[in-house]
């Protein structure tokens, strides 16, 4: 899926209560990492997910989650990375 990074940017503002990014061209690195911190912290409180790490200074800004283990499917938290 592919989001243009100024209706991303828009998004983020809401959520955010910000207004700093519409007013000039916004800066597709931040956008993106801003929104993983924003999924991260939903992952985390609403999902029950528990953050491993972050790798924002690669070529693909992304976090790493470990996905607890449910019973009656899996014994062992399940690592995935997330990415925008």
């Amino acid at each position: 899926m592919w989001v243009d990074p100024i209706v991303l940017a828009f998004r983020l503002e809401k959520a955010f209560k910000r207004t700093s990014w519409i007013k000039s061209e916004p800066d597709e690195r931040k956008v993106v990492k801003c929104a993983i911190r924003l999924c991260t912290e939903q992952l985390v409180a609403m999902a029950g997910f528990r953050f491993r790490r972050s790798a924002f200074s690669a070529d693909e800004p992304k976090v790493n989650f470990l996905v607890p283990p449910r019973e009656g499917s899996c014994d062992n938290a399940l690592p995935f990375d997330f990415f925008v």
